[in-house]
């Protein structure tokens, strides 16, 4: 992790220069959530309802991307942005400072997400061929992160919460960590049946433990909370915009890459089950089930891939890891180090 720091303060001791090819003012999210955030505190939730053009134009211009949507992001990620909000829009530090630290932060919680991936793999691993597999994918995720980070995508946070909450202890916490990473980004409900299983452990409990359960109770009303507003969002047509997807399965036996991808998963699907892995059978497909169904699927969602192997069994983590990679590649979405590390050192590319 001090290398990484190391790597992010050059970074920023460049980023200031960079050339337009880097397109780091090309995504700013981070300062459209900042701008929410802030309006949030005088309108409340109706920045769910409330298009950004009808907003007073204040602060930062970057902000201001996509003016005819509402917020389209659980409440949990008006709560983290609102301290960097405060920061800016109160006028205690200028834009541009708030938002490079937020970028670095987010390619730290990318990093230390890698970290955790690989760790935890390394210890179900009992081969050499089983440590190389988790660490491409760990390798990747850390890669993936670092470049969506310094883009201004703050999945990566959510993907550290995820890793947090499956190495968690018991099926409170991990639900409570689970809870928490569905009210920041809607995204992380990729894992969504690993949540329903852990409430199932806790339904196996004694009655009316859950009563004296903060911790579970909590994140069921985090769940609760984001789920009521996907089926909101979802009623008012926000959440399904123009097809912006690498896969089309109504165009599958004309479209290569998507017609790649689900031969490789009833591929894949159809081995696991003859050899058995049946619950690594079943992520393959709920995952290419969950990225066929979406109309915007973008770079940074890939994130939410790598830790799935973490969260299925010892057994078919290695198997999940195998699909992780290869849908990867056959979305056409293995990492570019090259371009990443061009990126990092603000180079030209």
């Amino acid at each position: 992790m001090i290398g990484v720091v190391a790597m992010l303060t050059y970074h920023v001791s460049r980023r200031g220069s960079a050339p337009p090819e880097q397109g780091f003012s090309f995504y700013t999210d981070h300062y459209r959530h900042m701008r929410f955030a802030w309006e949030s505190l005088s309108i409340g939730l109706r920045v769910y309802v409330t298009p950004m053009r009808d907003f007073a134009f204040i602060g930062e211009p970057l902000a201001y991307n996509w003016v005819n949507t509402e917020y389209l992001y659980p409440p949990g990620a008006l709560l983290a942005f609102l301290p960097f909000a405060l920061l800016t829009y109160g006028g205690v530090l200028p834009f541009t400072p708030v938002a490079t630290g937020l970028v670095c932060l987010f390619a730290l919680a990318a990093a230390y997400a890698s970290v955790r991936l690989w760790r935890e793999g390394l210890a179900r691993s009992a081969s050499f061929e089983s440590r190389a597999l988790w660490t491409a994918l760990a390798a990747c995720l850390f890669v993936h992160g670092i470049a969506w980070g310094l883009f201004g995508q703050y999945d990566a946070v959510v993907v550290l919460v995820l890793m947090l909450s499956v190495l968690a202890k018991s099926p409170s916490r991990r639900i409570l960590g689970l809870g928490l990473a569905f009210f920041l980004k809607f995204q992380a409900l990729l894992v969504f049946p690993f949540f329903v299983h852990e409430v199932w452990l806790l339904a196996q409990r004694p009655r009316g433990s859950l009563r004296r359960d903060v911790p579970a109770l909590l994140g069921l009303a985090l769940t609760a909370l984001t789920l009521a507003l996907v089926l909101y969002l979802g009623q008012r047509g926000a959440l399904s915009p123009a097809k912006m997807s690498p896969l089309h399965l109504r165009e599958v036996l004309h479209h290569r890459v998507t017609l790649g991808c689900v031969l490789f998963t009833l591929t894949f699907a159809a081995t696991a089950f003859a050899k058995r892995q049946v619950e690594a059978a079943l992520i393959g497909l709920w995952t290419f089930a969950v990225f066929a169904s979406l109309s915007l699927v973008q770079g940074w969602y890939l994130l939410y891939l790598f830790p799935l192997a973490a969260f299925a069994s010892r057994r078919a983590g290695g198997w999940v890891a195998v699909y992780t990679l290869g849908l990867l590649y056959f979305i056409g979405w293995v990492p570019d180090v090259y371009r990443v590390a061009a990126q990092v050192l603000v180079l030209p590319y």
